[in-house]
Parts: C-alpha cells; structure tokens; sequence
C-alpha cells in the first residue's frame, strides 16, 4: 500500500526487488 508514494517505475522495481516492500 506503498505503491501511492511510489512512481510507476520504483512500483516495477520494488516488486522485483522486495516484492511486497518498495524502495523509497
């Protein structure tokens, strides 16, 4: 529920990256 504060680009990224956390 992060995904608001984050660009669609970070949205891709975190989801490769943490999965479920996205990076700030």
């Amino acid at each position: 529920m992060r995904h608001k504060f984050v660009p669609r680009r970070m949205f891709k990224t975190g989801r490769g990256a943490s999965g479920t956390a996205f990076p700030r």
